[in-house]
């Protein structure tokens, strides 16, 4: 995969630290509302019977600080893991020729997706394929047609349904075949590879 085309790996570090910046705000703000209104003074009697005040802690005070300064550490370290996948994601990729591999396609290299081409003049010890019917959903539907032989795909010679369909390739594909006159034909079609939904005498 080219460099333009691959994921930035730095996208989402800012969000992280800006993450981290935060976790380390509320500790600090945690700490300054403790010391501020941490602590309460209730009235209570002392064993002579006097009134006076104790400090305690202020239960409701203490759980905000502590909840908020816990939340925002977590907040911080499940963006940091979610970085980290993504940034390992992105190493993987980078080690991954993503490019198609294209067949040799020798005197048809040139040809122009839809047009006709020259058949090949390579005789076959090989009789093809006998096309009985061809399914709307075939990507070679309008081209084959019954009564037709399939000889080959990108110059694989076409021996069995499966190594027919195995030969097909995304993009510029070149079908040769014997038409209903057992006049041998070529043509360069754009295909995906998958089932080509013709079925074929056996």
């Amino acid at each position: 995969m080219s460099a333009q085309t691959m994921p930035d790996r730095e996208r989402w570090s800012g969000w992280v630290t800006f993450a981290w910046l935060l976790a380390i705000l509320a500790c600090i703000g945690g700490v300054a509302l403790i010391s501020i209104a941490g602590y309460v003074e209730l009235p209570r009697q002392n064993s002579f019977g006097r009134i006076e005040t104790a400090k305690e802690p202020n239960v409701f005070i203490w759980a905000i600080a502590i909840g908020q300064a816990v939340s925002a550490a977590m907040l911080a370290a499940l963006f940091s893991m979610i970085n980290s996948i993504y940034q390992n994601s992105c190493d993987q990729m980078a080690g991954v020729d993503f490019r198609e591999s294209e067949p040799d396609l020798g005197q048809y290299s040139a040809a122009v997706e839809g047009e006709k081409v020259e058949p090949s003049n390579i005789e076959s010890g090989y009789k093809g394929l006998k096309v009985i019917s061809v399914h709307r959903a075939s990507p070679l539907s309008g081209l084959i047609k019954e009564g037709f032989v399939l000889i080959s795909i990108n110059k694989k010679p076409a021996l069995t349904e499966l190594d027919a369909a195995k030969a097909v390739v995304k993009g510029k594909n070149i079908i040769e075949f014997l038409n209903s006159e057992s006049v041998r034909q070529a043509y360069a079609i754009r295909m995906e590879p998958g089932p080509l939904h013709i079925k074929f005498e056996t």
